[in-house]
């Protein structure tokens, strides 16, 4: 069992895992967010399935804890981030092994957005056909074994489901298509989401359909969606429509497109939108395989021009979704990434990191700067002029304790932030407030004004939607920092809110069941308990596993370890044994919100 990521070579190796042997670090404590969904407009795509097949697969910028500090400035030698996973329904981490844990990273970024997040079986080559018959072993209870571990990998580690991908035909003393189907039956009915892949059929031959056909068609009833080939022409899709259509489910066909092209309508890569296009004429949705090749064909040179460039080609044809979720919106504009890190305004590590769990919410207009920053390694630079500019489009429904927090700096008057709601009973159906912003002071670079909050509620209607957030700013110097729409501080203050236990060193621990464990600091987080508790979690505030902390940030006296999604951070020997020489060890909890609680 490693320490940095868990996958599984074989089912043998998969039968023989248990729940127990789950280490903190590398499970999810980020609860699946609830995401509004506009209706979509006629013409796009309403739902974007990305399977991420990118170099192999577990890479160290996708470690549980980051880098810290990176190998290099990811400021200058580019590393892969998603920063448009607004265009994005469902994510799926794909790799050649037999099953494909998603880095806790990864599932951490998708449900705080309101992505579902996969991890991926697969089984091919001989190899795989060897093995393909033992999913059909059974436990005392008559259950599918191997269906009840992937059950609980999932349930264990926090994420939603499994993309299962056969390309092997099975050993025909243990072949049943009705088998299969109760297999994945058996997985969904445990709440586990199943998408089927377009490899082996009805007759068991790994014989792509590249659409949904009736040779696939039982499988995909038994699953909750479909994941297509990715050679399918336009008769091809047209057939595959008229199939989905009879089954009332085309929005769960994902026709496929492979960006490398091979074969894919279209060519893939920057021609992706002449398959979209056609897909999106069809009604069904898309899966696009490997979109990490805006960063692997181009070897990471000009990576942001060539991603950017690609998802602008996407999204002209799929559905945005809004920023945040149905209930709260918080962003630092963090991208990932950061060539110093910062806590509350104040620098308190000047080397490079890496974080795929700390991206945050992008803005559509500005420019993010990384000399200085609020809380990580980014903020926003806004431009100057005297016409409104939106920064974010929500949907979000506030309860009645909702606020508008805000740190910034701005150097002139007359500058603003706007959100616009909407409302049946508005007469053209939508309405703009506006919050001034006082003249911080500050004249120089990285010099915050005073958090600012205003409470939202108050001046709009009961079921109002806020739907767009933006700024005026007619002159001068604005910068923002951090900006959400929360629940409102006193609803969770820190005199009521969870509690963090002092830090404790624990060393190495020696093989058991094949298990070594590193050494470790470890925490525990006491949970509140008020009349406000229901209210925080209804609003996707909250954790089981770290209650009202969405994160954590681990220093050894004035430096600066790392930052933490669970209750404990791996450390090396050396530090254990050096105990408290270099500094005392401890941890601050940051909330939903972004308010920061230093630990005992």
């Amino acid at each position: 069992m490693r320490d940095d990521f868990l996958y599984f070579e074989s089912l043998r190796d998969l039968a023989a895992w248990r729940p127990e042997s789950a280490q903190l670090h590398q499970i999810s404590n980020t609860p699946l967010a609830v995401r509004a969904s506009p209706p979509t407009p006629p013409g796009l795509i309403s739902k974007v399935l990305f399977c991420h097949d990118f170099k192999g697969g577990y890479h160290p910028t996708e470690h549980p804890q980051g880098q810290w500090p990176a190998e290099s400035d990811p400021t200058e030698t580019a590393i892969y981030t998603p920063e448009h996973l607004n265009l994005v329904s469902t994510f799926v981490y794909f790799t050649h092994k037999r099953v494909s844990v998603p880095p806790a990273p990864w599932i951490n970024l998708c449900h705080r957005v309101g992505i579902p997040c996969l991890g991926t079986l697969l089984i091919e080559h001989a190899e795989g056909a060897a093995e393909a018959g033992r999913l059909f072993e059974r436990g005392s209870e008559g259950e599918y074994i191997h269906c009840t571990q992937l059950t609980q990998l999932a349930q264990t580690h926090g994420f939603d489901g499994w993309l299962i991908n056969i390309e092997s035909s099975f050993p025909w003393r243990d072949w049943s298509p009705s088998a299969l189907q109760g297999w994945l039956r058996e997985l969904r009915a445990a709440g586990i989401q199943a998408v089927w892949y377009d490899a082996v059929n009805v007759l068991n031959m790994v014989h792509y359909q590249n659409g949904l056909t009736l040779l696939n068609a039982p499988f995909f009833a038994a699953a909750d969606a479909l994941f297509t080939n990715y050679t399918w022409g336009r008769p091809l899709l047209a057939a595959s429509e008229i199939m989905a259509r009879w089954f009332s489910r085309k929005q769960d066909v994902y026709t496929g497109i492979d960006i490398y092209g091979r074969g894919t309508f279209g060519g893939g890569g920057v021609n992706t939108p002449i398959a979209l296009s056609a897909i999106a004429a069809a009604g069904t949705s898309v899966a696009l395989f490997a979109p990490g090749w805006t960063f692997e064909n181009y070897n990471g040179e000009h990576f942001a021009v060539q991603d950017l460039r690609f998802w602008f080609g996407v999204s002209a044809h799929v559905q945005a979704h809004p920023a945040g979720t149905a209930k709260y919106f918080h962003t630092t504009f963090n991208r990932g990434f950061g060539r110093g890190f910062w806590l509350d305004g104040a620098l308190i590590d000047d080397k490079p990191w890496v974080h795929l769990g700390a991206l945050a919410p992008l803005p559509l207009a500005g420019k993010l700067v990384n000399e200085y920053a609020w809380t990580g390694g980014w903020a926003l630079e806004c431009p100057n002029g005297t016409v409104p500019t939106k920064l974010f489009d929500l949907a979000l429904t506030p309860e009645k304790s909702h606020v508008l927090s805000i740190v910034y700096n701005a150097r002139e008057a007359g500058t603003a932030v706007y959100w616009d709601f909407t409302h049946p009973d508005l007469p053209r159906g939508r309405k703009r407030m506006w919050h001034a912003l006082p003249q911080t002071g500050a004249n120089y670079w990285g010099a915050w004004g005073t958090v600012r909050t205003h409470v939202i509620t108050e001046a709009i209607p009961k079921g109002a939607v806020i739907v767009e957030l933006g700024f005026v700013a007619p002159a001068g110097y604005l910068c923002f920092g951090q900006l959400g729409i929360t629940l409102q501080p006193s609803i969770v203050s820190v005199e009521k809110m969870s509690s963090i236990s002092p830090a404790i060193l624990r060393p190495a621990t020696g093989k058991r069941d094949g298990i070594r464990r590193s050494a470790r600091l470890t925490w525990n987080v006491y949970p509140r308990h008020d009349e406000a508790l229901e209210e925080t979690r209804a609003a996707g505030m909250w954790s089981e596993k770290t209650k009202d902390f969405a994160w954590f940030v681990v220093r050894r006296g004035e430096v600066c370890r790392g930052l933490a999604w669970a209750t404990e951070f791996l450390v090396t020997d050396e530090e254990v044994e050096e105990g408290a020489d270099h500094g005392r060890w401890r941890v601050s909890g940051v909330r939903w919100d972004g308010v920061v609680v230093e630990g005992p």
